[in-house]
């Protein structure tokens, strides 16, 4: 299912209101206990947090374009967590979302990777280690990316690349 921004409930032309160089991280979270666990555990790493109890209070604030969202799959409101996950995909944010769940099942984790999510994980005892290996990942990943955009323009600039070109035929 795909959903134009407006559909998602969010304004994008909202200009950015944070440094541009800290990430920026959010819960989408309904179990207050546990939200407040997970925030102080990523405030030791010098990020940006928001804390948000339903999927639509966290569509309303992606025109601060989080680097990660941190998604409950079972939420409290309108949206569940898949739900949730289809409009934040649908706005084309280089946002990586990590789902997070109390449920060890199988068909839920499938849906949430088929659904655009970077990872699946059960909340237990070794879920904070979990979390900094995805947010490992995640960065090594942007770094990758980062690479390929220049070589990308390296390659353009130096060989002319540009637009669409017609193969050689000899």
């Amino acid at each position: 299912m795909v959903f134009s921004e407006r559909e998602a409930g969010i304004q994008l032309a909202i200009p950015r209101q944070i440094n541009a160089s800290m990430n920026t991280y959010f819960i989408v979270e309904d179990n207050p206990f546990y939200s407040h666990l997970l925030k102080e555990h990523l405030l030791q790493q010098q990020v940006a947090v928001h804390e948000f109890d339903t999927g639509d209070a966290c569509l309303q604030h992606m025109y601060l374009e989080p680097n990660v969202v941190f998604l409950d799959y079972y939420l409290e409101g309108t949206l569940t967590g898949i739900e949730t996950l289809q409009r934040i995909k649908a706005l084309h944010l280089p946002t990586q979302v990590v789902f997070l769940t109390s449920q060890q099942n199988l068909q839920i984790a499938l849906d949430s990777l088929r659904n655009g999510a970077f990872d699946y994980i059960e909340k237990n005892e070794e879920t904070f280690d979990k979390i900094q290996d995805a947010l490992a990942r995640i960065q090594l990943l942007n770094e990758l990316e980062h690479g390929r955009a220049s070589l990308f323009t390296f390659f353009k600039n130096r060989f002319k690349l540009g637009g669409i070109h017609k193969p050689l035929v000899v």
